[in-house]
């Protein structure tokens, strides 16, 4: 009978089949046995105790170890990988541990708080919220006078105030949460909904140390109000309005954007936005976006967070991704690719774009158009007579062999190398000639200062649809 791992789990820490030794295991993913039964697991950080942490062969792709796990611990299934995944680190062996399977991603990169927040050691308790909230609502609702009750202990809410302006009263129910990113808002936002329908006196508010903009726009559209400590505050009842923003996001708060959009981790948004209407389990996103197991966990989380998608039973969704290729043109710079500028003889740029093609395809070679050039072959709406390529390979050879000559400016032969390869996933071939995915080319022509912007939106409407 195959149990799933959580099951598996919660079984055998009920059984109390716990030994003297601990051991902790770095695990991609894998098959293994667990309390005498296939458990197929996915996990980053496994602590438990084991009399035997001796794995044995099963096959080719699977192992087995008579280590049990206690109750809580959660787990994520997925197809097994090759052992050389696996790190067992017991006693003695804390040096060998592959503290960072991928480079390119740190641990803690993408926790709200820094690297201990997943264990809450930098997050900001409710009541440290509640308590710096009560000295600051003075600045930050100065026009209004404000005071605070003390919410029965059964209430389920953290906090009301009491508002007073032109004669009216107003009670705003408060409920506090450590960190303003939408995963976390969501259940705040409906047990506040809750409430104020079935009170029509109360207006419902939202408080965190800082509401990302996500959080905010997800509370605007459920008719919620927030306070944050960083000086955003949207308040609308009665005829009342306050609504202020306290301008740039907490300096953090930038790091985490520029992190989600990093070389490495927006291989993970390119696919999703690639292929927004697909079901993906953890393993196969990875594969795909050809990056760590780890990395994708990672990626996923921020994304989670964020609301931009949604895990069930293991598959994830993207949510919203217009707002999400929003996000990422935002934080999106063409300047970052090394740019090589060439003379040519050769006029019609479409005859330029299919030689360059050619050559790169005979010598195995990646390339790939963008902006207005590759546009031409999409959905033509602005013309231009450079040519812009991302190309990995033998430059010299290439130059040679098209009769490039380089200059300082004025050229219109633009050859990119890119900072990441992930800008070659799901490169089109038409008619004879390679351009980047529609994705790619929206980034790259949104903030392009020759008509690009107007370029972008026709790609949008006509091939992205969102």
């Amino acid at each position: 009978m195959m149990l799933t791992a959580e099951d598996e789990a919660i079984q055998a820490g009920r059984r109390g089949e716990v030994g003297r030794r601990a051991l902790e295991m770095q695990v991609a993913t894998g098959e293994f046995f667990g309390a005498g039964r296939m458990v197929r697991v996915t996990t980053w950080t496994l602590s438990s105790t084991a009399r035997s942490a001796t794995p044995r062969r099963l096959s080719g792709r699977a192992w087995a170890s008579t280590w049990p796990a206690t109750e809580g611990q959660k787990f994520w299934r997925t197809s097994p990988v090759p052992f050389s995944n696996l790190r067992l680190l017991g006693q003695g062996a804390e040096n060998n541990a592959e503290k960072n399977i991928d480079g390119s991603v740190p641990d803690g990169l993408f926790y709200p708080y820094g690297k201990n927040s997943h264990s809450g050691k930098n997050m900001p308790t409710e009541n440290e919220v509640v308590t710096n909230l009560r000295r600051r609502l003075p600045e930050l609702l100065p026009t209004l006078r404000v005071a605070v009750e003390r919410p029965t202990r059964d209430a389920p809410w953290d906090l009301v105030l009491k508002v007073q302006s032109a004669g009216k009263t107003r009670r705003l129910l408060c409920e506090v949460k450590s960190v303003g990113e939408p995963r976390y808002l969501a259940q705040a936002i409906t047990s506040l909904t809750l409430a104020a329908r079935k009170d029509p006196r109360i207006y419902p508010v939202v408080v965190a140390p800082y509401i990302s903009p996500e959080g905010q726009r997800l509370c605007r559209e459920a008719g919620v109000g927030y306070l944050d400590l960083t000086g955003n505050v949207f308040l609308r009842f009665d005829g009342i309005l306050v609504d202020r923003l306290s301008g740039q996001p907490p300096p953090r708060g930038k790091a985490r954007l520029r992190r989600l959009f990093a070389p490495k981790s927006s291989r993970i948004v390119r696919v999703l936005l690639e292929q927004p209407g697909t079901e993906w389990t953890l393993a196969g996103l990875a594969e795909e976006a050809a990056i760590s197991l780890r990395t994708a966990h990672l990626v996923v989380n921020a994304l989670e967070d964020k609301a931009f998608v949604e895990k069930r039973r293991g598959a994830i969704r993207l949510q919203k991704p217009g707002d999400l290729l929003d996000l990422w043109a935002q934080n999106y710079s063409l300047e970052r690719h090394l740019q090589h500028i060439f003379y040519t003889f050769v006029r019609n740029p479409s005859q330029l774009a299919a030689k360059l093609t050619a050559h790169a395809v005979s010598h195995r070679e990646a390339v790939g158009l963008t902006l207005h050039s590759g546009a031409a072959f999409v959905a033509p709406f602005v013309r231009s007579p450079d040519v812009y390529a991302y190309f990995v390979g033998d430059r010299e050879r290439l130059v040679k062999s098209l009769d490039l000559r380089p200059v300082e400016s004025g050229g219109t032969v633009h050859l990119l190398e890119p900072y990441d390869e992930g800008v070659f996933y799901r490169v089109q071939t038409i008619r004879g000639v390679r351009v980047v995915c529609n994705t790619q080319l929206y980034l790259d022509l949104i903030n392009y200062p020759a008509r690009g912007r107007e370029q972008a939106e026709v790609i949008r409407r006509r091939k992205l649809g969102y």
